[in-house]
């Protein structure tokens, strides 16, 4: 009976994820949401994978106070069976809905969360993506050097890593910031944009 129970959990899981792919962020949400009320109360793996996947979804359709939580759950499912690499993962994730809200503070304080534990694990790629995700943050409250900062440190680790595109990422926002620096000294208004980007995922769950 429970097999056929998870069989129910898988088909709807890849169905959403089919949802997903072809930007049907409604049917997505649906097919999730559905997955998650058919699982047993102690598949904790997969009640952590499917929260994250449900936040990745609410993002896309713009509910963020909802894809905060939904990541906050992963979290803590994550955090249960503890896995803290993914556990850490949804703080980042947690970190990005707070920007796109503009909520600064949050989302720093959760950005550093993940980077404190992506560091200890020595998670390379990890570590490099929120130090630019904080020098993003940065930036947007006027830290000019801490954000020099911030990206200065991913570069280093993604050129380690080979990751060009995201050390050409890092490299604009730095030239941006040393503009907008360069420019402010000159008593000048400058209104350059600084690069945004973040790198999440919508996984496919089995």
């Amino acid at each position: 009976m429970e097999q056929d129970r998870l069989q129910h959990v898988r088909n709807k899981s890849n169905e959403a994820t089919e949802c997903f792919k072809h930007g049907d962020y409604r049917g997505a949400l649906n097919s999730f949401t559905a997955a998650m009320e058919l699982l047993p109360e102690d598949k904790y793996a997969t009640k952590a994978q499917l929260s994250s996947n449900i936040g990745h979804v609410l993002v896309q359709l713009q509910q963020y106070e909802a894809a905060a939580l939904s990541f906050g759950k992963a979290h803590e499912f994550f955090f249960r069976i503890d896995d803290r690499l993914a556990s850490a993962e949804q703080l980042g994730n947690i970190g990005s809905v707070y920007r796109d809200m503009e909520n600064w503070e949050d989302s720093l304080a959760n950005y550093f969360k993940a980077l404190a534990i992506f560091e200890e694990l020595g998670y390379k790629i990890g570590t490099a993506d929120q130090c630019s995700n904080i020098g993003y943050i940065c930036s947007r409250q006027g830290a000019v050097e801490d954000a020099l900062q911030y990206f200065g440190k991913a570069i280093d680790i993604f050129i380690e890593l080979g990751e060009t595109i995201k050390i050409s990422l890092c490299e604009q926002n730095i030239q941006a910031l040393e503009t907008l620096t360069k420019k402010r000294k000159q008593k000048k208004s400058c209104c350059r944009k600084i690069v945004n980007f973040d790198f999440l995922d919508c996984d496919d769950t089995h």
